[in-house]
């Protein structure tokens, strides 16, 4: 065969237009708390990854130790120590250290920022409501100025 020049093949009246599919989004997690879903998944799915790094955080930090089967130490153990508001004046440097702590040995990734407690008024008796604001970066995935809210009720 002979070697051709491209510039000897004359000129195309249209243009060849490529159409790119949309990009899909394929699931990575269940979505807590979980919610029947649609598209074919039976339940409600995360579909970023920062968006399943703030679930699975907020369920550690949600865990009191002893509720993970096989992983006792497990959680940030907030109830309890929510719990002896009333006697324990140093209630936030306790809940700090605890979630430092779990978030150091089974999320070690993430890079925790600022942290903020309320007390909020109950909507029971005999009990004491907290709010917790957590701010945190993953930065091996982009993840910065990420914010968590916790809003935690317990027996006084």
């Amino acid at each position: 065969m002979a070697e051709r020049s491209f510039k000897n093949i004359g000129t195309t009246t249209t243009l060849l237009q490529v159409t790119r599919p949309a990009a899909q989004t394929f699931p990575i997690g269940i979505k807590t708390p979980m919610e029947f879903g649609g598209n074919g998944n039976p339940y409600k799915m995360h579909t970023t990854v920062p968006e399943q790094v703030n679930d699975n955080l907020r369920n550690m930090i949600l865990t009191n130790r002893g509720e993970r089967i096989g992983k006792y130490d497990y959680g940030a153990n907030l109830r309890q120590i929510l719990a002896d508001f009333a006697t324990n004046t140093d209630v936030e440097t306790f809940a700090m250290q605890s979630i430092m702590a779990t978030v150091e040995k089974y999320m070690p990734f993430i890079s925790l920022d600022t942290f903020e407690m309320k007390n909020l008024p109950s909507t029971r008796s005999a009990q004491a409501k907290f709010q917790i604001d957590i701010g945190y970066s993953v930065s091996k995935i982009g993840a910065n100025n990420q914010k968590l809210k916790i809003i935690l009720e317990v027996m006084g």
